[in-house]
């Protein structure tokens, strides 16, 4: 019993997830897949953004069955309060844990309105509307143009739902495309 109990674990281990080319064990719900992805930052294993590198001027990820590349600029980390500027660990978790939701049917993102506050480079909005959500990323101005290259540069073609990308500085009023409809969800890293 314990050989085949084994044997099954051995068969869910895989090389590789996305740009990630450690193991990986597969798993069979979201919940397992966060705690294990909150498990690899444990401080004995911690190893700082293990997922992305910040130094880099872009990221690729695989991520509903395309290959997204996101436009990074390291050279802005230098100025104080910019963090929009480069990929984090949380955003890599936060988008394969939509598309493994999606894909398990526990959640359905089709024509849901859903606005993303702070997107900095926009790999969570644009896997959004990857899987089908109308999404609107909002960042502050001097973030925009590397979030519109983002979302330009990756959602091409057949595209199931759509993204715009705003301008959204916390504390000014409202636009109305921001509560006319109302978002299905809101969602911020």
């Amino acid at each position: 019993m314990a050989a085949r109990a084994e044997a099954t674990e051995e068969e869910n281990v895989v090389l590789g997830l996305g740009s990630y080319k450690g193991k990986v064990r597969v798993v069979s719900d979201c919940e397992e897949e966060i705690m294990l992805l909150w498990a690899i930052q444990q401080p004995i294993y911690s190893k700082n953004n293990a997922f992305v590198n910040q130094s880099s001027l872009q990221l690729n990820i695989d991520a509903c069955g395309r290959s997204l590349s996101i436009l990074q600029s390291p050279s802005s980390l230098a100025t104080p309060g910019v963090t929009g500027a480069v990929m984090w660990d949380s955003g890599i978790i936060l988008g394969k844990f939509l598309e493994h939701s999606v894909e398990s049917e526990t959640l359905s993102l089709r024509g849901k309105n859903v606005v993303e506050l702070g997107s900095g480079c926009g790999l969570v909005g644009c896997i959004a509307a990857l899987l089908g959500a109308r999404v609107i990323l909002t960042d502050l101005p001097d973030r925009l143009k590397l979030l519109k290259k983002n979302v330009e540069a990756n959602l091409y073609g057949n595209v199931r739902g759509s993204a715009i990308v705003d301008e959204l500085t916390w504390g000014d009023h409202l636009d109305r495309v921001f509560t006319n409809p109302l978002p299905d969800f809101a969602k911020g890293l």
